[in-house]
């Protein structure tokens, strides 16, 4: 008897182009976002490079050769690696990744990619440096919120709940406090965010799925704001938070 030839279905033919067409989609956005301003006079409200509150500026540095190797790693064999691993390999596996892509990103400016940052004016360490009592910190914080205020906080500490700060007060008080020390802690922290994903996908039955997005979790753009950043350490309590719910 002749042999039945199998064909592919149109929506088997669509679903292998959908990832595809997402790029393409996503791609244009981004183009069409930085494009619209420049060509239009829109006034977004930054700096230098619309849509992004950042300045254009591209160069190499210390971590530029390690950032480059870890990318092409991750590109060749990131999907193989974190669809066989053994679940008891993959979690420090991907920790041990995911800093191994922020701290080179961070260090192509050197130890002030990484210092410099939380050391700023407008950031947590140098009020964490001077407060000794945090309870009457509490007692005066919402006061010292507006700008009116003649000793208003700066602008992370008057934009986010005292928590922030006492988390790095406590990174002072245990002899963390540096810009660097600091910093790393914070990268460090954000690293584990992808393993709060995976834990989460796992307990949801959709553990095969975040397999499949883990390397870009672990090595995607948003790293560049992950390290050093204490939005990071944000985002990675609220992923711990939703793991353990």
């Amino acid at each position: 008897m002749p042999q039945a030839v199998v064909g592919v279905s149109a929506s088997e033919r669509a679903g292998t182009r959908a990832p595809l067409w997402g790029l393409l989609v996503a791609l244009s956005l981004l183009a069409l976002a930085m494009a619209v301003p420049v060509v239009t006079g829109w006034d977004v409200r930054v700096r230098w490079f619309p849509p992004l509150h950042a300045q254009w500026r591209p160069r190499v540095g210390p971590g530029t050769a390690l950032a480059v190797v870890v990318a092409a790693l991750g590109a060749w064999q990131g999907a193989a690696l974190a669809g066989r691993l053994p679940w008891r390999w993959l979690l420090p596996v991907t920790w041990v990744c995911g800093l191994g892509w922020m701290l080179p990103l961070a260090l192509v400016d050197g130890e002030a990619g990484i210092a410099r940052i939380l050391d700023h004016e407008y950031e947590y360490l140098g009020t964490a440096r001077t407060t000794t009592d945090f309870r009457a910190t509490l007692e005066e914080y919402v006061d010292r919120i507006p700008y009116a205020h003649p000793d208003n906080w700066p602008v992370h500490i008057a934009g986010h709940p005292p928590g922030a700060l006492l988390f790095f007060v406590g990174l002072v008080r245990v002899g963390l406090g540096s810009g660097l020390t600091a910093g790393l802690v914070v990268t460090a922290v954000a690293a584990t965010t992808p393993l709060a994903v995976l834990v989460t996908a796992r307990a949801l039955d959709a553990e095969r799925a975040a397999r499949t997005a883990l390397p870009f979790l672990v090595l995607g753009p948003v790293a560049v704001w992950q390290a050093v950043s204490a939005d990071a350490m944000f985002a990675a309590v609220a992923a711990w938070g939703i793991a353990t719910l």
